[in-house]
């Protein structure tokens, strides 16, 4: 009876919760993230950034140790029908070229969907030149 009586006690309404992330400092020198099983419902999810701040001034990442694998990755863009000059900028920064990629538009309950993939290729590879 008493174990019930104390899980009373830890009960919130989250309803008015408010964060004051003013004056947060996070220090993520040994953080750790294992996604491994991560599965997250994004249905009901209803986000406002239109008065979020964020400064990076002084942000400094390092990609020494970066491993990405993106051997299967699909991006959905939703009413999305173009790759864009933004994105032949970035790939020619990141010294990277476009060697296949397809569009793929259906009509969903939400309207209209498109994926958009592509398969990347270093245009340099130990000195040769792929242009």
């Amino acid at each position: 009876m008493e174990f019930v009586s104390s899980l009373m006690e830890f009960e919130r309404d989250f309803v008015k919760l408010g964060m004051d992330f003013m004056d947060l400092t996070m220090n993520l020198v040994g953080l750790e993230m294992d996604f491994l099983g991560l599965k997250m419902g994004s249905e009901d999810l209803e986000m406002d950034f239109e008065d979020l701040g964020v400064d990076f001034a002084g942000l400094k990442i390092n990609f020494v140790d970066l491993e990405m694998d993106f051997g299967g990755l699909r991006m959905g863009f939703v009413d999305g029908t173009y790759l864009g000059y933004s994105l032949d900028c970035f790939l020619d920064n990141m010294n990277q070229s476009i060697i296949d990629y397809g569009i793929c538009g259906k009509l969903g309950s939400g309207g209209r969907r498109y994926v958009i993939w592509m398969i990347l290729e270093n245009r340099s590879i130990e000195g040769r030149n792929l242009e």
